[in-house]
């Protein structure tokens, strides 16, 4: 478990949540959301495999930063207004910050 503030770690969490799903979400299909041209459309024939890699990235870094569920999805709620590429660049902006 890290040792940061409460709200960073969260956030942090969120961020990395966020950001591994959408990469593995863009290894299975080049054409994106038509509402997001940052996010990845994923058609209904491949959306189990998205669903499985979400639920394990979820369970993973539950554990690593030691949070819960819904801490989690009521994080990603409060920044609504982030788009796909917005949370990969700020997972590597934190992970820069933490070299």
């Amino acid at each position: 478990m890290l040792r940061l503030k409460p709200d960073e770690k969260l956030y942090k969490a969120t961020c990395e949540y966020m950001s591994r799903t959408e990469h593995y979400d863009r290894t299975l299909s080049g054409m994106r959301s038509q509402h997001d041209k940052t996010e990845a459309y994923i058609p209904p024939s491949m959306r189990q495999f998205s669903n499985i890699n979400a639920n394990k990235v979820r369970r993973e870094v539950e554990d690593k930063y030691g949070i819960t569920y819904s801490e989690l999805f009521n994080e990603i709620k409060r920044h609504g207004c982030y788009t796909a590429q917005m949370w990969i660049d700020e997972y590597e902006r934190l992970q820069k910050e933490g070299d």
